[in-house]
């Protein structure tokens, strides 16, 4: 049950960092009139990946059995691998790497993600070691 909770709670707040993160603490450049750059379309692209972690840790809570729990971290660390690619490769930021976007938007993105992708590595290894296997095929 613990496994749950806690594993739950990082997928959320990972949300969180994702969802309200560039609107408060680590904010971007503002979209004025014809001028929107392209760190505000990482930002509304990351929001999608939030929406996908909070689906993502409703059926993590949810779920009893150690192989559909282990597939749900497998799909979180694909997931926070598109958290990554989104700002770093498929749209990208501003290109001074002095922007807020550059220097403090993105990287929190990057820990944030780093930080889901280990601990479902992790709960996916407890799941192997205490579901034996899991009895995948």
């Amino acid at each position: 049950m613990k496994q749950n909770v806690w594993i739950t709670g990082i997928y959320l707040l990972a949300a969180v960092v994702y969802t309200l993160g560039p609107h408060t603490v680590f904010q971007v450049c503002e979209a004025t009139g014809d001028t929107v750059m392209r760190c505000h379309w990482s930002v509304r692209a990351e929001f999608g990946v939030a929406i996908l972690l909070v689906g993502i840790a409703v059926l993590y809570a949810v779920t009893k059995t150690q192989r559909e729990r282990a597939l749900l971290s497998g799909i979180a660390v694909v997931n926070s691998l598109v958290a990554i690619l989104i700002p770093s490769v498929l749209i990208g930021g501003c290109d001074m790497k002095g922007m807020e976007c550059q220097s403090v938007t993105f990287p929190s993105f990057y820990v944030t993600a780093i930080v889901v992708m280990v601990a479902s590595v992790i709960n996916i290894l407890r799941g192997l070691k205490r579901g034996k296997g899991l009895g995948v095929i």
